[in-house]
């Protein structure tokens, strides 16, 4: 015998499933937890992610509620073949370099243009599950009848309910995002690592928060250098170069042999030449000093790029961005780097990092700064894991 419960639920739920707004809202929740799902399977078990998601999608079909019943199953039906095409897209550039899409990497026509001669290596027959809703809908609401509307009458109480339901997703979404920043106070800062922020908050609100991080940035451009500021930079330099020997102590001493450079996280040199309790800190290092040219000053200037900074300074020589990291913000710009002027006396030059390509920008901000190959976590046999990726014996 049936509840009084299920006596009134059912009508509800059947309702509900006739309701378009509902089967829209739905498909496209679904569709953002999927490429969650593919990018890091448990993600989905964050509660902060999915009540993201949710408010997500609610946000983005509970407004055509106050429009005419044909024009919002048109209108719900291109929300979801955009959705589609972004998680499409983001889904390709992730296969290729283990990221998502951001407005400063779409900027860079380069970044998107290379993944675009492999699509089809990229894809996957269970990718169908993406757009099957597309091409099953037209047929479904041209033999099945939509009630239409969301089954409120009258315009003033439809206006209601819309704006109660863009609170409410407008709500989930914001503690979604307050969540992540619990954990990690500055990410949007510096936008470090945009996998994590996506597997946190989904995919369409980093997308949102990222659009918007990068209107606000070309709104704080900087000025264009006036034509006397041009001329007193290039006079300065004329006499720094003026004033250099003609034939420094050191020009040419590496010329023909290889060149390996080590990027050590969080070392200072206080350490070095050390010993406690007479076991030395640092006994390799000092052995490489004794046979090598030593620089010694040489000093910390980063700021909110953090690691990534502190390889703009060793690659290109230049002080790094004022706010945010300049391998995010000024991936596409033209650099002369180290890499260049290297390739320019005919060496192959590689980068290498056991950890995720897209961390930090580094699989398209390498490709600026000229390096034939990046050899990223995807390269590495992952057998002697440390923190973030494999200890320094397993990567050397």
């Amino acid at each position: 015998m049936k509840s009084k419960f299920t006596d009134r639920i059912s009508p509800v739920i059947k309702k509900s499933i006739a309701n378009e707004i509902v089967v829209f809202y739905l498909l496209i929740a679904l569709k953002m937890l999927l490429f969650n799902m593919m990018i890091e399977i448990n993600s989905i078990m964050n509660i902060a992610l999915v009540a993201s998601v949710a408010g997500t999608a609610l946000l983005l079909v509970c407004w055509t509620g106050l429009i005419s019943h044909k024009a919002r199953l048109a209108l719900l039906y291109c929300i979801d073949c955009i959705v589609t095409f972004i998680i499409i897209a983001d889904m390709l550039f992730y296969r290729y370099f283990s990221d998502v899409l951001s407005m400063p990497v779409i900027s860079q026509a380069s970044a998107v243009t290379s993944v675009k001669s492999s699509v089809i290596s990229l894809l996957h027959v269970y990718d169908i599950i993406f757009v099957l809703d597309l091409i099953v809908l037209p047929f479904v609401f041209s033999v099945v009848k939509m009630p239409g509307g969301c089954n409120v009458k009258g315009y003033g109480r439809r206006l209601i309910c819309t704006i109660s339901a863009l609170a409410v997703g407008f709500c989930f979404c914001s503690y979604g995002v307050s969540s992540l920043l619990k954990s990690q106070p500055n990410i949007f800062k510096s936008f470090y690592d945009r996998v994590y922020i996506v597997q946190n908050i989904g995919l369409l609100s980093f997308h949102g928060i990222d659009a918007f991080k990068f209107v606000k940035s070309k709104d704080k451009e900087a000025l264009a250098v006036s034509t006397d500021k041009k001329g007193e930079m290039l006079e300065f330099f004329r006499l720094k170069k003026a004033n250099q020997p003609s034939a420094p102590k050191l020009f040419g001493v590496g010329k023909g042999k290889n060149l390996i450079v080590v990027q050590v996280e969080a070392l200072q040199e206080f350490v070095i030449n050390r010993s406690v309790n007479g076991q030395e800190i640092t006994p390799n290092l000092n052995r490489l000093i004794k046979s090598s040219i030593y620089f010694d000053n040489y000093y910390t200037q980063t700021a909110g790029g953090g690691t990534s900074d502190a390889e703009l300074l060793s690659n290109v020589s230049m002080f790094p961005a004022k706010e945010g990291s300049a391998y995010i913000r000024y991936s596409g710009n033209d650099y002369y780097s180290l890499a260049k002027r290297l390739k320019e006396e005919g060496y192959h030059t590689a980068a290498m990092h056991a950890y995720k390509a897209g961390f930090w920008n580094r699989s398209v901000m390498y490709r600026t700064l000229g390096f034939d190959e990046f050899i990223s976590k995807n390269d590495y046999e992952q057998d002697e894991i440390s923190g973030m990726g494999l200890t320094d014996k397993s990567f050397f």
